[in-house]
């Protein structure tokens, strides 16, 4: 397999927290949280901007990265081929309504 073709869901997720300038909750193994948005990344470090100004954050150091948008980071499949197909992103399901509840009452 070569490397362009390999899924990189970490880097997606990066990215679309870049882009569309999200905070971020980054909690590092030493267990401090550091909270800011992403201005840049590579395959070591991540910078994250932050009231105190930007950090450069090694990766390693990292144990979770959290967010409280959806980034819709998901890879849909051709069946054909076996790989990833190209096109926009949707959250899987994100038109179908949500069934009601056990118990609860249609207002």
């Amino acid at each position: 397999m070569d490397r362009e073709d390999s899924l990189n869901i970490q880097n997606d997720f990066f990215n679309q927290a870049r882009k569309e300038k999200s905070r971020v909750l980054v909690f590092l193994n030493s267990g401090r949280k550091i909270t800011g948005r992403i201005k840049s990344f590579d395959k070591f470090t991540v910078i994250l901007e932050s009231s105190q100004g930007e950090q450069m954050i090694f990766k390693h150091a990292i144990a979770t990265v959290s967010s409280t948008k959806t980034f819709g980071n998901f890879i849909r499949f051709d069946p054909a081929t076996g790989r990833p197909k190209e096109g926009p992103r949707e959250a899987p399901g994100a038109d179908d309504e949500a069934p009601p509840e056990e118990g609860s009452s249609p207002e």
